[in-house]
């Protein structure tokens, strides 16, 4: 009896220990572009202590203010590290794509379902976003393409149950591409994770702003 009694009381402490660690993890975007899944343990005046989050009873580890852009708290409030140091980060249009085909590959979904994932690449400055067939890599049509440039309105991310969100932006894409007609779109992906879905918000916001300095640059020197 009192064996039954430990076994239940160490598959409790198991799932209680479960509960309080899933969907825990604080995102530290690194200046280069490299994102680590955490658990922030201590903010220094110059350092980051933190674990690892697949492996939170392992060892902590440091890293420089310096070289951190931001970090995503689990509670959903940031900390930006841009001014830290004597550093000036640059955010380049050629990192922040990189940024964005992995983020949005590997955590975002058509809007009503998660059996299919999309495949995402840049057709120069356009993003082209192809949804595969259900349950499979493979491509299901040749996709839309999104001018970032010319966002409507970024209304935000719709966060909900189960760890789901979803990001909503209104831009143009290319609704008939023999004819070069380009129409006007909610866009509405389905995202595994609210930290994750505001990662790919925020990055399109940078990537919106980028491109619009571009066009900005490319007409003063005319």
């Amino acid at each position: 009896m009192k064996t039954k009694i430990s076994r239940t009381i160490a598959i409790l402490s198991t799932l209680m220990l479960i509960g309080l660690t899933t969907n825990a993890q604080d995102i530290i975007q690194m200046k280069s572009g490299k994102s680590i899944e955490s658990k922030v343990e201590l903010i220094k005046q110059n350092e980051v202590q933190y674990k690892k989050y697949d492996n939170l009873t392992g060892a902590s580890y440091i890293i420089n203010k310096s070289d951190i852009l931001i970090i995503r708290f689990s509670n959903g409030s940031t900390e930006e590290f841009s001014s830290h140091g004597k550093e000036e980060v640059v955010v380049t249009i050629e990192q922040t794509k990189k940024n964005l085909i992995k983020l949005i590959n590997k955590y975002a979904h058509q809007e009503n379902t998660t059996k299919r994932k999309y495949i995402t690449s840049f057709e120069g400055d356009y993003l082209r976003v192809i949804a595969t067939k259900k349950h499979s890599d493979e491509p299901a049509d040749n996709g839309t393409l999104f001018d970032f440039s010319g966002v409507y309105k970024f209304s935000g991310v719709s966060k909900r149950k189960n760890n789901t969100a979803y990001v909503n932006i209104w831009v143009p894409f290319l609704k008939k591409p023999k004819k070069g007609k380009w129409d006007k779109i909610k866009l509405i992906w389905r995202v595994d994770g609210h930290l994750e879905a505001q990662m790919i918000f925020d990055e399109l916001k940078i990537y919106n702003r980028l491109l619009l300095e571009k066009k900005k640059e490319q007409v003063n020197k005319f």
